[in-house]
């Protein structure tokens, strides 16, 4: 991811259910323009449910997450669950 590895730890947008409810992280965006890694769960959302949060602390939830460090822009990567492998597709 932006790369995952170049930028060492940095900021993404997540939400409070896959942070503190232990939501699997089912969808994932990179948005190169802002340079903004999203990372969502699987609840239904409104804005105030999404939160700034390090990278460090989504890897300590999900380090499947760096199977993504190549994900492309105009891309994103999807699974049914947490047990299911991450799959890409053009948004």
């Amino acid at each position: 991811m932006k790369r995952l590895r170049d930028k060492g730890n940095f900021d993404v947008l997540s939400t409070r259910f896959v942070l503190f409810e232990k939501d699997p992280i089912i969808y994932v965006y990179y948005q190169e323009e802002e340079g903004l890694w999203e990372f969502i769960g699987s609840h239904s959302l409104e804005e105030s449910d999404y939160i700034v949060v390090s990278i460090d602390e989504l890897l300590e939830v999900d380090l499947t997450i760096l199977e993504l460090v190549d994900l492309m822009t105009d891309t994103y990567a999807y699974r049914e669950s947490k047990d299911v492998k991450w799959r890409r597709d053009k948004l």
